[in-house]
């Protein structure tokens, strides 16, 4: 979801919220016996409580004769609360119809911070819990999916519903309900924020005026200095070949549905190289200044691939939302991944088989562009060349 948020307005209160862990067990304690205990005392924040910052329809009323958020369609934040590593706790009670209800930490002012939120209308779906940085306050779910991202939960509509955030450094394990194990463990949280305010939001799309709540939220409870570690499953193997850096033009609007051409102010431009994450995924919001132009924005990823010899070999492709491939300056390939909500139904999730191209690569150096233009929901680029016998490749830089 694309949730701009308002600035912090001064510190109020800060909440030293530092972790203390060692990296054994999944929930084994992080203090050994005989050590100073690090500081737990659990802070409630209050519905009532005067430094809320609400916008859209939210507010705080009475439910069950108790002070509660009410969110419809916003966000109640709280910029007077940092937060750095810990146990965020809370009780909600959510629609079932098409809706989304999240929690936000490490946020900074610009937007940028980690995000986890429900699909209240998904129960029992594998994606009803769901994990995304948000960059500049536009979250990237179409990036970040499967089981490091996404997760099995079951809601109860008109019941309330306890849920855990346990942050400790760049991992999070998140448990709903009574479980006795986190249904969704983050082994790599990807804002890159390590401190920030928290604060809560929901989304109804569609919703008229007076509709039901999407959710009431209570018992707000953070806890610094919680004593467990965090640790996620090993990694699989990586595929071969993957892509390890792009060189990243400016950015520029599209005209039109599909970009035809790169235009050669953006070629002979500046650009700069952009390592990607360990499975390949390269997020472009972070690094890119979005133009100021009305349209759709685009982003021209480069690389270089030098050959031996003339040779065709395969690219797989993922991207986020449509890319155009050109090879020496040639358009060989134009594609459009964006999320539709129906006719197709299609969630443009970024992964390796999105497309594979094949690239009658010439002898001696090859330029290979990809314009990749953002709609909604994340934008990205990763790729795999799993033939390299006889081939470099490089991020592109501009240049004979």
């Amino acid at each position: 979801m694309d949730r701009r948020r308002t600035s912090g307005r001064g510190l109020l209160a800060v909440l030293a919220l530092t972790l203390f862990t060692t990296a054994a067990g999944l929930w084994r304690p992080a203090v050994a016996a005989g050590q100073v205990q690090p500081d737990r005392r659990t802070v409630r924040v209050e519905p009532t409580d005067e430094a809320w910052e609400f916008t859209g329809d939210t507010s705080v009323g009475m439910v069950d004769g108790l002070p509660t958020l009410q969110l419809r369609t916003g966000q109640a934040l709280r910029p007077d609360v940092t937060f750095e590593d810990g146990v965020i706790e809370f009780d909600f009670r959510g629609t079932d119809e098409r809706a989304f209800l999240g929690v936000t930490f490490r946020t900074g002012e610009d937007g940028t911070g980690e995000n986890v939120y429900f699909r209240l209308h998904k129960s029992k779906q594998p994606d009803a819990l769901q994990y995304t940085p948000d960059y500049r306050g536009r979250g990237q779910w179409q990036l970040f999916h499967g089981p490091e991202a996404t997760a099995f939960v079951a809601f109860h509509p008109g019941d309330w519903t306890h849920v855990r955030v346990e942050v400790v450094g760049e991992r999070a394990a998140i448990t709903v309900g009574d479980a006795d194990e986190p249904q969704l463990v983050v082994p790599e949280l990807a804002s890159g924020q390590s401190t920030g305010f928290v604060g809560w939001w929901a989304n109804q799309p569609g919703a008229e005026v007076g509709a039901p709540l999407t959710a009431a939220v209570r018992n707000i409870r953070i806890t610094p200095g919680q004593q467990r570690a965090i640790m996620a499953e090993s990694a699989p193997p990586l595929p071969f070949g993957l892509v390890r850096a792009w060189g990243l033009s400016e950015t520029f609007t599209r005209m039109g549905d599909v970009v035809t051409e790169v235009p050669s102010a953006v070629r002979d431009g500046s650009w700069q190289r952009v390592v990607a994450r360990p499975g390949g995924l390269t997020p472009i919001e972070p690094h890119v200044d979005r133009p100021g132009a009305d349209g759709v924005p685009v982003v021209v990823a480069g690389l270089t691939v030098d050959s031996d010899e003339a040779r065709t070999v395969r690219l797989d492709l993922g991207f986020s939302d449509d890319a155009s491939v050109f090879l020496n300056g040639r358009l060989l390939y134009a594609g459009h991944q964006a999320f539709s909500a129906n006719f197709p139904r299609r969630q443009g999730l970024v992964s390796l088989d999105q497309a594979s191209l094949y690239l009658p690569l010439q002898s001696g150096r090859n330029t290979v562009l990809v314009a990749v233009s953002e709609i909604f929901g994340g934008w990205a680029i990763m790729g795999r060349i799993p033939e390299r016998e006889g081939l470099t490749v490089r991020t592109f830089e501009p240049g004979p």
